[in-house]
């Protein structure tokens, strides 16, 4: 009678059973501590940053922002508004390279800036006059924010990516639009150096859809990419 190597004690049958195999493969085999997880996450996301940053800076030229008081502040919403969706989006990442643990929940969160930036958008367009509306809106680069955003996140997409590919994500399209989501952030936290418009209906509709496509980058990329 030959004994079924998968049943309770068959592990020391025979030395070449498929279990004792799993076993030895098994046996050192720990797994990664999410704090690590997430230096990586992070290493990646600032690399990339700095790469986008660097083909701006050939691109688009080193020309400084008027440092007038309206300027700065719309500096300092734009660069609020993306690098809360980057945090927001590695920390999601992480849940989700891992096996077993929950990342849905966290994909709430990512909606809270835009949506925070979108009723502060309806709130301004509600007070501008009809005659300022399109100004308001389209401001002088609607049709370029998105497309340089979009450049912008390549660099840490690529990085995010391979972190996340060595790992062990279990819903890759929805980890792919995550990691889209953050790089295009990112991008976006690099191209509002070099944006001058400050209407905050523009930086939530042209922003968010900048990132927004990164995101669904991300999410055919992370189909294809991200399966084991």
């Amino acid at each position: 009678m030959v004994s079924d190597p998968f049943t309770p004690g068959a592990r020391n049958a025979s030395p070449g059973t498929p279990r004792q195999l799993i076993d030895v493969l098994a046996e050192d085999l720990r797994p990664a501590a999410p704090v690590a997880i997430g230096r990586r996450l992070s290493a990646a996301a600032a690399g990339g940053t700095i790469i986008s940053a660097l083909i701006f800076g050939l691109t688009l030229g080193n020309r400084p922002l008027p440092l007038t008081a309206g300027m700065i502040l719309a500096l300092g919403i734009k660069l609020g508004f993306v690098l809360s969706i980057l945090a927001l989006a590695l920390w999601a990442a992480m849940r989700l390279s891992r096996p077993a643990t929950g990342g849905r929940a966290h994909l709430a969160w990512i909606a809270a800036p835009p949506l925070l930036m979108g009723s502060l958008a309806f709130g301004q367009l509600l007070e501008t006059p009809a005659g300022s509306l399109v100004g308001a809106v389209m401001g002088g680069s609607a049709l370029a924010c998105p497309g340089w955003i979009v450049l912008g996140a390549l660099a840490p997409m690529i990085g995010l990516l391979r972190v996340v590919r060595d790992q062990a994500p279990t819903r890759p399209r929805l980890t792919g639009a995550v990691i889209g989501a953050g790089s295009g952030a990112a991008g976006a936290a690099v191209y509002a150096t070099h944006c001058i418009e400050t209407s905050i209906p523009f930086i939530a509709i042209w922003y968010g859809l900048g990132i927004l496509t990164a995101a669904c980058v991300g999410a055919a990329a992370g189909s294809r990419l991200l399966r084991w």
